[in-house]
């Protein structure tokens, strides 16, 4: 649907209630677009990045930052529904699990990297409360030797 016009009228005038329904319908068709944006504007573009994961490692990353250990308080509820994963090189012998955890909890957005792979792509929808503590586990604890380098997360 697109805007249509109708004619100007003067404060005393009366409306016809074809104009009527016209304006009606422009008005019907802001409201849906105003929620569309409301819940595209609940996701929000998290990366995180590590520069090495190695073998037998299983460590918990704060969202949004480098190589901290950690996790992140949600300023706003939100939520997200895929998760990208690229890396420069990947010896790892074994696959590794990256997910993202609410509150130390892990959620269905899991995604499983196998050995070699430079990137992965899951999609699982995840809703968060503001005041919630996002963070990324990997765990690589399955790899007898090998490393991951310069691992990005994009989780959207």
């Amino acid at each position: 649907m697109s805007f249509q016009t109708v004619p100007r009228h003067a404060p005393a005038d009366v409306i016809k209630s074809s104009e009527w329904n016209i304006i009606a319908d422009d008005l019907d068709y802001l409201n849906d677009q105003v929620e569309s944006l409301k819940e595209t504007l609940k996701r929000q573009l998290m990366i995180t990045c590590v520069s090495t994961i190695n073998a037998g490692d299983a460590k918990e990353y704060a969202v949004g930052c480098k190589d901290l250990e950690s996790r992140t308080p949600m300023p706003l509820a939100g939520k997200t529904a895929k998760m990208r994963v690229k890396c420069s090189s990947n010896s790892l012998d074994a696959d590794i699990t990256i997910t993202l955890r609410i509150n130390g909890s892990d959620t269905s957005l899991t995604l499983t990297l196998s050995a070699g792979s430079l990137t992965g792509e899951v999609e699982a929808e995840v809703e968060y409360s503001d005041g919630d503590e996002l963070s990324i586990y990997i765990d690589a604890s399955g790899a007898s030797s090998g490393s991951i380098t310069n691992l990005i997360i994009a989780i959207y």
